[in-house]
Order: C-alpha cells, then structure tokens, then sequence
C-alpha cells in the first residue's frame, strides 16, 4: 500500500481494517435501472430473504435461529437464503438445514442456492423484508440492492449499514449477534 498514489474505501468500517486510513472514502453504487420497485401486488405469503455466500460470517445462522419462532407462529412466512456455498463451508449449510428440519419448516425455508447475477433483481422484487445479518462485513451491497427496489430491510450493524439504514424509515439496524431483537423486527 505504501507504493500506491492514493487510497479509497468504500466506507468508514471497511476503512478501520488497513493500517493507513484511505484518503478518501466513496461508497459503492447500485445498479437502479436493474434494482426497481415491483409493480405487482403482493401474496399473502410474506418473502424474507437472505442474499449473499454461506458461511458464518454472514449469519445465516443467527437468521434462522431469530426466524424459526416466527416461522412457526406464522405459517404465511417463508425464509429464502439465496447464496453460494463453498466445500469449506457446506458443514455449517448442513447445520442451517438440519436445524430447519428438526423444527418441521423445510416448507417454510427454502435454499435456493447460487443464483445468476441477472436474475437477483426479480428475485428482490418479490421479498417483503431482506436481512443482511453479517457478524463483520467490509461494505455489503444487499441491503441496498433491497432499498433500491422497493424492499424494507433487517440489518446487523456490520459494516457501513449502521450509517445507510435509517430505523424506521428502510427497515431496522439491530446490533450485530443480537437474535432477540431480530426475532423482534422480523415478527410479521
């Protein structure tokens, strides 16, 4: 980094991680013609969905942990977790799923896997709530690919979500691990 004319980050908490702060910080964009509103009206079955890789540090696990009380109390709600997994990191998906059948919800929670990037924009439309609940996150553009289409959001306070996410007004920033108070945003 030393041999380099300048340094830009994408956000004050991915800036926090080099030795040598970057000398200017300029926030990733969103695609807005992809990312759009749904015109179309809503089911009755409330969508919430989880974008991103599977493994620990995006909190799957702490997502399916806050959401299986909810998903029991209310049949009308299904949990997408929409992501790649790795061979490093498929115990900890067979975790998520096993956890998911020992509560009776394999019909609630659906693992649609790896999607193409140029389907992601449909797929935004038809959720109610997309949480990004990482444990530590550099910048994370799912919560604004959300915010862009329409769609409330449920984040952790990783990265720069605490400084995008106004509570109340694009959904909720709970603090990072915090399942209870997930439970509590999450609650159709």
């Amino acid at each position: 980094m030393s041999k380099m004319d300048a340094i830009i980050s994408t956000c004050a908490a991915a800036n926090s991680y080099p030795e040598t702060p970057a000398d200017i910080i300029i926030p990733q964009d969103i695609d807005i013609q992809s990312y759009t509103p749904s015109e179309a009206k809503k089911s009755v079955t409330i969508n919430i969905g989880v974008f991103g890789r599977i493994r620990p540090s995006k909190g799957i696990d702490l997502l399916i942990d806050a959401a299986i009380p909810v998903l029991k109390t209310y049949p009308h709600v299904i949990l997408n977790v929409c992501g790649e997994t790795t061979p490093k990191f498929q115990a900890y998906l067979d975790e998520q799923k096993l956890k998911v059948s020992q509560a009776n919800l394999t019909d609630q929670v659906i693992f649609l896997r790896k999607v193409e990037f140029d389907k992601l924009p449909e797929i935004y439309r038809n959720m109610d709530i997309v949480c990004a609940v990482s444990r530590n996150e550099g910048y994370g553009l799912t919560p604004l690919e959300a915010m862009v289409s329409g769609i409330s959001v449920l984040t952790s306070e990783a990265g720069s979500w605490k400084d995008i996410v106004e509570n109340g007004v694009h959904g909720y920033c709970v603090p990072t691990g915090d399942v209870k108070t997930n439970q509590k945003n999450v609650n159709p």
